[in-house]
């Protein structure tokens, strides 16, 4: 029913918020886990938002760049 829906629309919108700032920086099915959603759906919110899937190669990059900036 409708009330079901905007009870529960809250809760949808808080975990994909707070998950934002590991996209393409933890695998999918990690960030899944976590916040009990599929594999998939992390997949399909990360590639709404344009961010590139996580690699080994692109953490190692990113670490390598935060320690010599």
């Amino acid at each position: 029913n409708g009330k079901a829906v905007r009870e529960l629309l809250p809760v949808v919108v808080d975990w994909q918020r707070k998950v934002m700032s590991f996209l393409g920086r933890l695998p999918d099915k990690v960030i899944a886990g976590i916040v009990a959603v599929s594999g998939k759906t992390v997949s399909a919110l990360r590639r709404k938002h344009g961010i590139a899937k996580f690699t080994k190669e692109a953490m190692l990059e990113e670490v390598w760049d935060a320690n010599h900036a």
